[in-house]
């Protein structure tokens, strides 16, 4: 669930159309991240009980990352979803960046450590345009010398989701170490021209070809 939690041409022709208004998605994957966030998301499970997913994102401050020994800033994303009242998982992954805002990996709540391999994300893109965002390796713990045991590679789309909401994605697939796939997911949340965050997201897990939608 938390694997995306790291994130994400055209133009106007002639004969007086409008040009295309264009999302600064740089800004936005670092206001997403910048500062906190909290997403309350409603799904159904494939036994039709009512899910909530509630996806917050924390900074946390300065820390070291530990797979490399290099000092950052941590951001906590927590993800609990509950059914009935009961609470079926709850989560925290710490993300880690340089001082440019460039992702260095995390640790996730197994106790593994991803590598990071981001890829920038453009200033100027418009609904429909998608590109990548790099691979990311998972080490089997917080060691350089621990075994890699699967990899995590990821795109970035703008995507119109109704009249009025454009939403910025984070799609991604893990891979075992025999190359088969373990699961995909899509992280999505509203995004402005100038790359402020929306009050809207939407989450798509499909694990093993069962696939669920949280939704707000």
């Amino acid at each position: 669930m938390l694997a995306a939690t790291a994130l994400l041409s055209a133009c106007g022709g002639g004969g007086g159309s409008t040009p295309a208004t264009t999302y600064d998605l740089a800004a936005a994957s670092t206001n997403l991240t910048s500062s906190a966030h909290t997403f309350t998301l409603n799904g159904t499970a494939t036994n039709g009980a009512a899910l909530t997913l509630v996806w917050s994102i924390a900074p946390v401050g300065s820390g070291v990352f530990p797979l490399t020994n290099t000092a950052g800033q941590r951001v906590d994303t927590t993800i609990a979803i509950s059914s009935g009242g009961i609470e079926l998982v709850n989560a925290t992954e710490q993300t880690f960046f340089n001082s440019s805002h460039k992702g260095l990996g995390s640790v996730l709540p197994n106790g593994s450590c991803t590598k990071a391999d981001d890829k920038p994300l453009p200033t100027d893109a418009v609904p429909g345009s998608s590109g990548d965002l790099g691979t990311d390796s998972i080490y089997a713990t917080c060691s350089l010398s621990a075994p890699i045991t699967d990899t995590l590679s990821g795109t970035w789309s703008l995507e119109q989701k109704s009249v009025d909401g454009v939403y910025l994605c984070a799609n991604t697939r893990q891979l075992d170490a025999t190359g088969t796939e373990v699961s995909r997911e899509s992280d999505c949340v509203e995004v402005a021209p100038d790359g402020g965050i929306g009050t809207r997201a939407r989450v798509t897990v499909n694990v093993q070809g069962v696939v669920i939608t949280f939704a707000n």
